[in-house]
């Protein structure tokens, strides 16, 4: 097979020169099988052949490299290139005197253009037949290697690499650059090129790594955000595009951590251009898109949704809220926005019309019909009614709901009463006491203006309410020796104690006498503490005769006490 592949490369195989050639042969036969034996594991090659190409350096020469590409190349198209070799040591860093170009043997091995240009020197190739169209060059493989990259740190590590110079090129503008002609100097080592490349401590392994990745084909697996992120500002410096593209897609499709995020906001707008699509889940969305998440959110958080939902929809609320909320950032929406004002305005009579109509179906049966069912949804809408209270309070529009509940209280009470009779829980009290504080504190701080027979009613319905809830629950504590599950938040309370006292010294005297009054019999009177508005209104009560004196009518104050004391 050797002789004849030699006799169509057009060359002679007897004489002198062909002894020589012979001889050579069987030298470089030698060399090359030990290159084929380190590469046939992985490759799975099943036949090896080795071609003599020669040539002289002339015109005729050429035309000899030429055939033999041709001739043998042609005729065999199974057959593939995968190393070549120079057997001459003073020949790889020599200069070609022809043409003064220097001779870097690594760079692109395998190619055809390559296989001309050993055929004008009189070289050997290496040609393997096998699975494999190319034996597959790998890092750090020292055996094949013709170039070392030198990773260097400022703090004095230096790591050498052996790498291909056909990878690096291919792969890379920096190393492309650098092991070109035109690059000023070249160093040596160990009949290699070698390439410096600086970069902090931090960044060694991201550079690392970057050079491995560069012998892999396909998309890059990167590991994670953190390594992504340092393996992208590597491969920007290094000019590798294709590592870069990698990354940068990586880092768009993968979820990121709260701290992934902030180092991500750091790194990525020192880039460039190209690279802040990255940050497209973190930029601000147009209004419009804002108000058609915000009518979807509200419309929910305010919709009965089957229980197993309950959790989603208390997200919902817990991020409206959020959204509305002004804390080192501005709302998201502008809280006087007619339009936001109106969507939620719309979503809350809705819902309280539903929860209406629950009361009255609760009303119309007899407490012992009254089904547990029942109760949960009565305990449902007091907790959507109670988060309602947050955000229209935020908005200022509380006044709509504050109405609906002064006309709704009797009923609401009565039904209360019914679940007692089913349930021992206390959940639907606590969130009874919870919408009250909010409806009262709005009314005690002049918020929403409710005639004088309506506060006179909401005081006389829901004070003792408040004060039979508040004496179970720490009855219950005491029981228990410990916090109970049941409680209000200790600022609920005080609320509550401030709003009623507003709302007292609002009502006629003769009002704030009978309140006082059923107040201080009351077995409840330990809360909420009364003290401020009698002690104001006995003052106010003393002095009315003095200061009412002008207008000729100043009244009998002894008449409220005596009814205050005596009734």
């Amino acid at each position: 097979m050797l002789e004849s592949l030699v006799h169509e490369s057009g060359l002679r195989w007897d004489g002198t020169a062909g002894l020589f050639l012979q001889f050579s042969c069987f030298l470089i036969f030698i060399q090359s099988l030990l290159v084929w034996i380190s590469h046939i594991g992985t490759q799975g090659c099943d036949v090896l052949v080795i071609v003599i190409i020669a040539g002289n350096w002339d015109e005729v020469g050429k035309t000899e490299g030429n055939m033999v590409e041709e001739n043998v190349i042609k005729n065999q198209e199974q057959w593939r290139p995968c190393h070549c070799e120079i057997f001459s040591p003073d020949f790889a860093a020599s200069k070609n005197k022809n043409d003064g170009s220097t001779n870097q043997l690594g760079r692109g091995l395998g190619s055809k253009k390559h296989i001309l240009y050993l055929a004008r020197r009189n070289c050997l190739g290496l040609f393997l037949k096998g699975k494999s169209s190319m034996v597959a060059l790998a890092f750090g493989d020292r055996a094949t290697s013709d170039t070392v990259v030198r990773l260097r740190t400022h703090d004095g590590r230096d790591d050498w690499f052996y790498c291909h110079s056909k990878v690096l090129i291919e792969k890379s503008k920096y190393f492309a650059e650098r092991l070109s002609d035109d690059w000023p100097t070249c160093q040596i080592i160990d009949s290699r090129n070698c390439v410096e490349v600086y970069c902090q401590e931090l960044d060694f392994n991201f550079h690392v790594t970057s050079l491995r990745l560069l012998y892999v084909k396909g998309p890059h697996k990167c590991y994670g955000v953190r390594n992504a992120l340092g393996i992208l500002q590597v491969a920007i410096h290094l000019g590798c595009h294709q590592i870069a593209s990698d990354c940068k897609e990586y880092l768009e499709a993968v979820p990121w951590e709260e701290a992934e995020e902030e180092e991500i906001l750091k790194t990525i707008p020192n880039l460039g251009e190209q690279y802040k699509s990255i940050l497209s889940r973190l930029q601000p969305v147009c209004q419009t898109s804002l108000n058609g998440i915000f009518i979807s959110t509200v419309r929910f958080a305010t919709s009965s949704p089957p229980i197993s939902m309950r959790e989603l929809k208390s997200s919902a609320q817990e991020q409206l809220e959020y959204m509305l909320t002004e804390d080192d950032d501005p709302p998201l929406f502008a809280l006087d926005d007619e339009f936001i004002r109106s969507v939620v305005k719309d979503c809350i009579k809705r819902l309280l019309c539903r929860f209406d109509s629950l009361v009255e179906s609760m009303l119309t049966v007899s407490i012992d019909t009254v089904l547990e069912s029942k109760v949960h949804e009565f305990w449902s809408h007091l907790c959507d009614i109670s988060w309602a209270c947050q955000i229209l309070g935020k908005m200022e529009i509380m006044k709509d709901l504050v109405h609906y509940w002064l006309e709704a209280s009797a009923n609401i009470f009565r039904a209360a009463e019914h679940v007692k009779s089913v349930s021992d829980d206390m959940d639907v009290e606590i969130k009874i006491v919870e919408v009250v504080s909010k409806v009262l504190e709005t009314i005690g701080f002049g918020n929403a203006i409710v005639p004088t027979m309506g506060r006179i009613s909401l005081v006389k319905i829901w004070l003792p309410f408040v004060q039979r809830v508040r004496a179970l629950l720490e009855q219950d504590k005491i029981m228990r020796e410990e916090d109970s599950p049941a409680k209000l938040d200790g600022e609920i309370w005080q609320g509550l104690e401030s709003a009623f006292v507003s709302i007292i010294l609002t009502l006629p005297s003769s009002d704030q006498a009978a309140i006082l009054s059923n107040w201080l019999r009351s077995e409840y009177a330990g809360y909420p503490d009364l003290t401020e508005a009698f002690e104001l209104w006995c003052y106010r009560t003393k002095v009315a005769r003095r200061r009412l004196a002008a207008l000729g009518n100043p009244g009998n104050g002894s008449v409220f006490l005596k009814y205050m004391f005596l009734s």
